[in-house]
């Protein structure tokens, strides 16, 4: 069996999360989709996070994807773990443990799925 080198491996994951200069995107909500979410532990983990990812990342246009396009939503989960996923995909990844939060979530410009209840 042959082994890929550890240096190939490292690229290729580093591509994939969108942390090489030739992967970086200005699609925001890409990023996050393409990484599956962002996940932090603390409120600043997403802006370094796309700071990291995203040319000319300002704070400002997480916080219009959150609260005024709504593209995007904060999820906080156990051990007050913080997920930004597309608002879209949110129904498909949320885990058990968010259940006190999503709750109290304003549903987001109808974009939940039907088939998932409202007090998950």
């Amino acid at each position: 069996m042959n082994n890929l080198p550890i240096s190939l491996v490292n690229d290729y994951v580093a591509h994939k999360q969108h942390l090489l200069p030739a992967s970086r995107s200005r699609d925001m909500v890409k990023v996050v989709r393409d990484i599956v979410a962002l996940h932090a532990t603390s409120a600043a983990g997403p802006y370094l996070s796309l700071w990291a990812r995203v040319p000319g990342f300002r704070q400002q246009t997480l916080q219009d994807a959150l609260y005024e396009r709504r593209e995007l939503v904060r999820v906080l989960c156990m051990r007050t773990t913080l997920h930004v996923v597309p608002s879209d995909e949110l129904p498909l990844g949320l885990p058990r443990g968010c259940h006190t939060f999503t709750r109290r979530m304003p549903d987001v410009g109808g974009r939940l799925s039907s088939g998932m209840p409202r007090t998950c």
